[in-house]
């Protein structure tokens, strides 16, 4: 669970976040992982979705031509 970590990991849907310092939870996240081949296919499908819709280079792409496109004067604006 660092920085940016929950950005793109949605715990339980889309994969496992645990605590950073807590290295038996970790252990015992992996070692659930790999004992159960249909949860990880679930999270790792999951992940698949919301990254390709999150994260592809149309969505991002999008999402910076929203932010530039806000950031543009618009008729009756008093900010510029």
């Amino acid at each position: 669970d660092v920085p940016g970590v929950r950005t793109i990991v949605d715990h339980g849907v889309t994969g496992v976040v645990v605590p950073v310092d807590e290295l038996h939870t970790m252990v015992t996240s992996v070692a659930a992982l790999i004992e159960d081949s249909p949860r990880r296919a679930a999270l790792g499908g999951a992940a698949r979705v919301r990254c390709t819709r999150q994260f592809s280079l149309q969505a991002v792409g999008e999402t910076w031509l929203d932010a530039i496109v806000d950031l543009l004067p618009h008729p009756g604006d008093r900010r510029y």
